[in-house]
């Protein structure tokens, strides 16, 4: 399990902003006696509000690593997206007529000045990778996280259960 709160890249990030805010979903929702915790052969005193409290510091602790992979993997994709039309024109340009070339050569001009920032992606391209990378990358540890940190989750438990 120790493993899942490695957190060198986004998606590692992710998983461990999840893991550590379910396993702080389950603590609240249990209920554990306020006896001794063997963990590595010591044994650890905990209530079961400190243990809470504990566990919220690693949820919003993994939450802060994962804001700032979420701005890496953003800029990453934009790279990899520029890169892939990069290679693609490269491909093209060495088989073409001196028009094709002229025109490919204005395509690497337009790449260079988004790679500079002098210019933007298209929008629409960009919007709609954004948003579904928002929607099923970003939102759901969010989410989770949000009902860890907040008495929401333990309100739907409470319903649910």
């Amino acid at each position: 399990m120790l493993f899942s709160f490695d957190h060198d890249d986004f998606s590692k990030a992710r998983r461990a902003l999840f893991v550590s805010s379910v396993v702080l979903l389950v603590v609240q929702t249990s209920q554990i006696s306020d006896g001794p915790i063997n963990l590595l052969g010591l044994d650890i005193q905990f209530t079961h509000e400190r243990l809470i409290l504990w566990l919220k510091l690693l949820v919003v602790y993994f939450f802060m690593i994962f804001s700032v992979r979420v701005f890496q993997e953003i800029d990453r994709r934009h790279i990899d997206d520029l890169e892939k039309l990069s290679v693609q024109a490269k491909s093209i340009y060495g088989s073409t007529n001196e028009e094709e070339r002229k025109a490919l050569t204005m395509i690497f001009d337009g790449i260079q000045k988004v790679r500079s920032g002098e210019i933007s992606k298209p929008r629409l391209v960009f919007q709609t990778k954004f948003v579904l990378f928002f929607l099923a990358d970003i939102v759901p540890p969010v989410a989770i996280a949000t009902l860890g940190l907040t008495s929401w989750g333990e309100r739907i438990f409470d319903h649910f259960l």
